[in-house]
């Protein structure tokens, strides 16, 4: 199902925690627009995720006034990288974000290291694994990800303490972010059910639910709903992956 589908319009029954890819766009270009002389391209692929972190790179433009210098899409199943790469090389891009699923993006970062760019390159979480630093090659070195959480290394950060402490549990087990998402997850749960009167059910959980505003998860990490709104958090970091391959906020 695509990204924007799961927040607007509203689904009574769908309750997002983590942020929006709009909200990591915004996030990327704000930084790019501080980094890279405001000679800004974006890559994405020509689908629903795309098109929707788009429109969240579109606001960013917007408010830095920050014009992009390109904006290409590329068909998903079949882009042609190697073009899209050289238009960037000879706009002397020097921040691009590209858009797009794993093995789509680490593609088109090793062309455009092929075609002689050094442009500072950012992509979304959804590309925050070890398979996609792996596909990166030795183009990996300076890639920025988005982040929707803080970093599992953040041991000083009240949430992440939490989740470690829940991890103490099972000897041996080594948090990651997907764990810090299922916890959090799982607090709203509960901090719904804890709500509802009497005996939970369906529509008692809903509106418990909706009943939270400025919810704090630990640490800042706060959640909002309500009737017309399942947008969950807005916090949104970056990490950028190191010449070992490690993510580094």
């Amino acid at each position: 199902m695509p990204a924007a589908a799961l927040r607007w319009p509203p689904n009574w029954l769908v309750f997002n925690v983590r942020g929006s890819c709009q909200r990591e766009a915004r996030q990327a270009i704000e930084h790019l627009a501080t980094t890279a002389d405001r000679r800004l391209a974006v890559v994405y692929a020509d689908d629903a995720f795309g098109r929707d972190a788009l429109l969240g790179a579109d606001k960013a433009f917007v408010h830095a006034r920050v014009p992009p210098l390109l904006v290409l899409k590329a068909d998903p199943a079949r882009p042609n990288h190697a073009m899209l790469a050289a238009r960037i090389a000879r706009a002397d891009a020097r921040g691009v974000l590209w858009i797009g699923a794993p093995a789509f993006v680490a593609e088109g970062v090793r062309r455009l290291r092929e075609a002689g760019s050094i442009a500072q390159v950012a992509t979304l979480s959804n590309n925050a694994s070890e398979a996609f630093v792996s596909a990166l090659g030795d183009a990996a070195n300076g890639v920025i990800v988005t982040q929707l959480f803080p970093s599992e290394q953040a041991r000083k950060h009240p949430f992440v303490q939490e989740v470690l402490q829940l991890a103490r549990a099972h000897p041996g087990a080594e948090p990651r972010a997907a764990h810090l998402e299922g916890v959090a997850a799982a607090k709203v749960l509960v901090e719904g059910l804890r709500r509802c009167i009497g005996r939970p059910t369906r529509t008692s959980l809903v509106a418990a639910l909706e009943s939270l505003r400025d919810w704090d998860l630990g640490g800042g990490l706060r959640v909002s709903y309500g009737p017309a709104s399942r947008g969950g958090l807005e916090f949104a970091d970056l990490a950028i992956i190191d010449s070992s391959g490690h993510f580094r906020r």
